[in-house]
């Protein structure tokens, strides 16, 4: 299923400027601040973020296969390998509109319903546009405190061409480039999570230092269109969170997350050398074949697990920064003994950035940043040949604006 509403959602989202927005957005959750306060009555308060965000690496390829999707070979027009992925580097213009209804709750404190809509439009990949959806509900607790609950949806996000079959045409046993098939891969994905805010030191005039703590629990899970559900997981995840206010203008945040991600053992079409595994994979009469098409079982279920640091400060009065640094590793569960892709795979990312966030007017504010990570595979990439992910770099970069109400 594939959505292409950038008229209708454009009217939706300039309609929503025009009106009080939220205050929080859950796909990118905004910093806590560590103050809860007391509602008067009923308030609406409103968000809208116009951002417009460099990609260098759309599609997470090597440097070795970038301009392939911009001049793709022979074979890989006649395979599919890079059909509707346009460009490897495109500029993705999001439009974001949250509208929240602030009220008294418990004790009279603070309680926030926050839905939210953002839809991203690529110049150059036309298919990776795409619609979410987000659902905060948060109340403020006594001492500083918060129990938070968040909710997401993407209805369907092409990701790129993975592997579907291959046929030995020249009956040679190997499969050559031009004998593979591809096809999209879209998915559909929820996700939920309940957290909850601990005030661990309060700041004072004299005592100018703070502390939260916060930890969370969700669930996600990504669902592929056909032939892809062996792509498919769903599981726990978790969140562990310290701020440290060290003095007024100043904070570091440490964040761990942890994500138990199972995969369906299911049957698909690798391709395999034979002479790795001395069996005749394809039935011809051989186990010399590189390349050789078989249907084997494959097993994505993984753990992953960041770690990641954040310091912000304020270098002016109308200005804040924000740098950050992410290392994020991964361990493949798989048995599966011809799953070359998936049994033994580790790989690592190392994400670095800066933000910038500067007040031009009240209500109006600029958004600046840049990323810039890669990751690493703990062998050579690809194995079986499924289009999966290699070893890749990315830049990134955004400049925005941002109008409250």
């Amino acid at each position: 299923m594939r959505t292409h509403l950038v008229g209708p959602l454009l009217a939706l989202v300039l309609s929503a400027s025009m009106t009080p927005m939220a205050s929080a957005q859950s796909a990118a959750p905004p910093a806590d601040t560590g103050r809860a306060s007391k509602a008067k009555g009923v308030r609406i308060d409103a968000r809208f973020d116009l951002l417009a965000d460099y990609d260098g690496n759309v599609f997470l390829l090597p440097s070795s296969k970038r301009n392939n999707v911009a001049t793709p070979s022979a074979a890989s027009v006649t395979s599919g390998r890079y059909e509707n992925m346009d460009a490897f580097a495109d500029v993705i213009t999001t439009g974001r509109a949250a509208l929240g209804l602030r009220t008294d709750g418990l004790n009279g404190r603070n309680l926030t319903l926050t839905p939210s809509v953002a839809y991203e439009f690529y110049a150059l990949n036309a298919e990776r546009r795409n619609l979410s959806f987000d659902l905060a509900l948060e109340q403020d607790l006594r001492r500083d405190g918060r129990v938070r609950l968040r909710a997401g949806y993407v209805p369907t996000y092409f990701a790129r061409n993975y592997l579907t079959d291959a046929t030995d045409a020249n009956l040679d046993g190997t499969i050559a480039a031009a004998e593979r098939v591809y096809a999209r891969g879209d998915y559909s994905e929820f996700g939920t999570q309940a957290d909850y805010r601990l005030r661990l030191a309060k700041s004072t005039r004299a005592k100018p230092f703070g502390a939260f703590m916060s930890v969370g629990a969700g669930y996600v899970s990504r669902a592929h269109d056909a032939p892809f559900a062996a792509r498919d997981f769903n599981g726990p995840t978790g969140m562990l969170r310290l701020q440290l206010e060290p003095r007024r203008g100043l904070e570091f945040e440490t964040t761990y997350e942890v994500a138990l991600l199972s995969s369906p053992v299911t049957l698909q079409v690798v391709l395999l050398d034979e002479p790795v595994y001395g069996e005749d994979l394809n039935g011809n009469g051989n186990a010399t074949d590189l390349n050789a098409r078989t249907v084997r079982s494959v097993d994505r279920s993984r753990s992953e697990h960041a770690i990641g640091q954040v310091m912000r400060f304020e270098p002016g009065e109308r200005t804040d920064v924000e740098l950050m640094v992410e290392y994020r590793w991964r361990r493949f569960s798989s048995n599966e003994p011809y799953d070359a892709a998936n049994n033994g795979r580790r790989d690592q990312r190392l994400q670095v950035g800066v933000d910038l966030e500067r007040r031009l007017r009240r209500g109006v504010r600029l958004l600046a940043g840049v990323r810039y990570g890669g990751q690493q595979l703990n062998r050579r990439t690809d194995l079986g040949a499924d289009g999966a992910v290699d070893d890749y770099t990315k830049l990134q970069a955004r400049l925005g604006l941002r109008v409250t109400h």
